[in-house]
């Protein structure tokens, strides 16, 4: 894997940010939504049941995944995804959601990054993608060099601290701050600046390093 690591910083470590711009950064993600019990705590007879009086306890953890993508001009679809992303949901998701976008650029933003796990690299997904858009060559196991994972983290940190109770209310919240948040949106055109850095400097890493 650090063998792949370098073979990548030095293939691309001489990219400039014209080159990066030319990138749509995609990936899924998961997050926990908590359903909860109300109890009532000890009350004087007669007294009116205020909020007070209601203690809540987490029932139960559910997951909920999303797909999303980025480019240097902000965030792109986020798109609820039922279940795991297999090969058929991702491939059904990107005619709808993204080919639409690229459409937009005329050709300006022509090459998909993402990630090695199944659905991206099934013969299903790969035979799809061939006739349509070019992919940008990735490591495994490499997320902190994926700039998508500091948005994730933004949108991560806004809507713990938003009611996601419910599965509703934890998507509408989800949706609501990866398109109106200001830090996301002016963090898409920081990430893909930074990208000639990563590249580099996982090259000085991987270099220095007895592979």
């Amino acid at each position: 894997m650090k063998r792949e690591r370098l073979l990548w910083a030095r293939k691309y470590h001489f990219w400039t940010l014209q080159d990066w711009n030319k990138i749509v950064f995609c990936e899924e993600i998961h997050f926990l939504f908590k359903g909860f019990e109300q109890h009532l705590s000890d009350e004087t007879r007669g007294e009116h049941i205020t909020e007070q009086h209601l203690n809540q306890t987490v029932k139960h953890l559910q997951k909920q995944m999303f797909w999303g993508y980025f480019t240097p001009g902000g965030p792109g679809s986020l798109v609820p995804v039922e279940g795991m992303t297999d090969s058929q949901k991702y491939t059904s998701i990107l005619p709808d959601k993204f080919e639409p976008f690229m459409q937009t650029f005329d050709g300006c933003i022509d090459v998909i990054q993402q990630d090695l796990v199944p659905c991206h690299t099934s013969t299903l997904t790969t035979k799809f993608l061939k006739t349509k858009l070019t992919v940008l060559d990735w490591p495994g196991n490499s997320p902190d060099i994926n700039p998508i994972e500091n948005l994730w983290s933004i949108l991560k940190r806004r809507a713990c601290k938003m009611d996601c109770s419910t599965k509703i209310k934890m998507i509408e919240n989800v949706v609501k701050v990866w398109f109106r948040d200001e830090d996301i949106k002016n963090a898409c055109s920081k990430l893909v600046e930074s990208m000639p850095k990563r590249a580099k400097k996982d090259e000085g890493i991987f270099t220095t390093r007895k592979l």
